[in-house]
């Protein structure tokens, strides 16, 4: 890397002392001195501070789930900020599906909010109702104590079954501090949901609860002589809504134009909660590769030949990406690849960047390309310091455009390569088997794969305080490591058809 960055140095500063090369010297990943140089002009144009400032103002519009009034003025916003590039625009409405609204609650405990209570997906409303609090120990699913007209708190996992048992025993709501584990989910609550796919019968409200809070009330529960009472009260709507998908074209040129380059994430805090991490993180990283590659193709610094690439901000994870592939059969043929952002605004342990999918043989360019690069710019401004592919975990959209036997959702047979680039997954650490044949120079270590996670992924502390500003060097490396991947596939000659 000393070399490149001398001959850099040359290139741009003393240009006019020495004689340009005629072969520019070889560095490690096949480029050339001066094509790092091009590469690091392209990938200055990626804008961090941009970056972070689209976090904050996505967060603020709320979860942004799709075909709800957040989800719909994400769209609008999001639709304004690619035009505002130069690329052509299209807003998809998507197919109908089950949605939900949390307009307004509070948990009030002692006369104060309990400030980490957050409102499972689909909970039904509460009118403002004060009620003793009943314990319900861990690992019990039947209430052996009177239930009528109570809330329930209890640390055991729970989900649409739970609820709808304590509703039919006749409580008002129920409150989790599930983990209950003093190391995760300390201050802020995990979310998940009540949702009963195709019954008609609903549970009651569901509350999660940071372990503080959850101990605060079991420690009055313990001490107290008389009942304990809370106030809970929630407005919230479930109807059918319509997602919107925004796509932003950047029109190929010459022979190569007919192909299609994907860059996806997903636009709706797919949890309900503030979604920062998850994932207008993800989506902050798509629009600033959108930025470097239209103002490189503005400038005539993109490859006279390239295909044409796709921006797409789904209204929906999964719901919305399916539509998709499902109503542009045609295209998927034409598709090179497809890069998924999905969390790509903090680690818990690691300073990581991840590139899935090294166990589907025809991802295989597209990651080597991707690691050419890590490995090309190490220790340069905004690059990964650490990076390694990895296999497939699931979950997420770059699964629709795989076969059912690798992942996928059984909607194409087509072998698009397609991977999630993303700096942590889950709400632990996981631990995989490396693929053989892959190791990364950016990860020393041998064994199993160490796999980063979130300490706030799908909870109420998934904020821009705790994600994005305080990692903020995650998105901008996401965004400059796809970038330039982005500009070697153009570079790279038109695979044979599948």
């Amino acid at each position: 890397m000393r070399l490149a960055g001398a001959v850099a140095c040359a290139l741009t500063v003393g240009a006019a002392l020495q004689p340009p090369a005629a072969t520019p010297p070889e560095v490690p990943g096949g480029a050339t001195a001066r094509d790092l140089v091009r590469e690091q002009a392209l990938a200055a144009k990626v804008q961090p501070s941009i970056a972070l400032a689209n976090v904050r103002e996505l967060v603020a519009l709320g979860p942004r789930l799709g075909g709800t009034p957040s989800g719909k003025r994400a769209a609008r916003l999001l639709a304004g900020k690619m035009r505002d590039l130069g690329l052509a625009v299209e807003v998809l409405i998507d197919p109908p599906m089950k949605t939900h609204v949390e307009k307004k609650w509070q948990v009030l405990f002692d006369g104060k909010p309990l400030a980490s209570a957050w409102p499972y997906n689909f909970s039904p409303p509460v009118a403002r109702t004060t009620a003793r609090l009943e314990l319900l120990p861990a690992g019990t699913e039947q209430p052996s104590k009177d239930l009528e007209g109570a809330f329930v708190l209890t640390s055991s996992p729970v989900g649409p079954e739970a609820s709808l048992r304590m509703a039919r025993a006749g409580a008002v709501a129920l409150l989790t501090d599930a983990p209950a584990d003093p190391n995760r989910y300390v201050d802020w609550a995990p979310i998940g949901s009540v949702e009963r796919e195709g019954a008609d019968e609903t549970g009651i409200a569901l509350f999660g609860l940071s372990y503080r809070d959850g101990r605060r009330l079991r420690d009055a529960l313990a001490a107290a002589s008389a009942p304990v009472h809370l106030t809970i009260e929630l407005e919230s709507e479930t109807f059918m809504g319509r997602p919107r998908t925004v796509v932003g074209t950047l029109s190929g040129a010459g022979r190569l134009s007919s192909e299609i380059l994907i860059v996806c994430a997903h636009g709706d805090s797919d949890s309900g909660g503030p979604g920062a991490d998850d994932n207008a993180s993800g989506v902050a990283s798509l629009v600033e590769v959108a930025r470097a590659l239209t103002g490189a193709a503005a400038e005539g610094a993109l490859p006279a030949d390239r295909p044409s690439v796709k921006f797409i901000i789904w209204g929906a994870e999964y719901h919305s990406s399916k539509a998709w592939v499902v109503e542009h059969r045609a295209e998927i043929p034409r598709i090179r690849a497809v890069i998924n952002y999905d969390e790509t605004g903090t680690g818990a342990e690691r300073d990581a960047v991840y590139y899935e999918g090294n166990d589907i043989p025809w991802n295989e360019n597209l990651l080597r390309t991707i690691e050419a690069v890590a490995d090309d710019h190490a220790g340069r401004l905004g690059f990964p310091t650490a990076w390694t592919s990895n296999p497939a975990l699931g979950g997420t959209d770059a699964y629709t455009f795989l076969p059912r036997d690798h992942g996928g959702e059984g909607l194409t047979d087509v072998k698009v390569p397609s991977t999630t680039v993303f700096s942590g997954a889950w709400d632990k650490p996981t631990r995989v088997p490396q693929t053989a044949g892959w190791k990364s120079k950016g990860w020393p270590e041998q064994g199993d794969l160490f796999i980063d996670y979130s300490a706030f992924y799908h909870s109420s502390g998934d904020t821009p305080a705790n994600t994005t500003e305080a990692e903020p060097w995650n998105m901008e490396r996401c965004a400059k490591l796809v970038t330039v991947a982005l500009y070697r596939i153009m570079s790279q000659s038109a695979p044979p058809r599948r």
